[in-house]
């Protein structure tokens, strides 16, 4: 009994999900074949110019810390 029960729930559920498929493409048949019809808008390819400057530091620019005042900090 439980078996027939449960084959009849499952072919009753299968034969409501085939109807609304079926109801769902006799619908919106035309919006499917239009949506599958129009070409997408071509889209620019964006294209990021990133440029990175640092500022090196010569030899002359370049300032030491003399040793005594490291050695004070400390």
């Amino acid at each position: 009994m439980f078996a027939t029960v449960a084959a009849l729930v499952f072919a009753l559920g299968f034969a409501l999900a085939i109807g609304v498929i079926a109801w769902m493409f006799t619908h919106y048949s035309e919006k499917i074949v239009a949506a599958l019809l129009v070409e997408p808008m071509p889209q620019t390819v964006r294209v990021y110019h990133v440029s990175i400057t640092r500022r090196r530091a010569t030899p002359a620019n370049a300032t030491r810390p003399s040793p005594m005042r490291t050695a004070l900090a400390a």
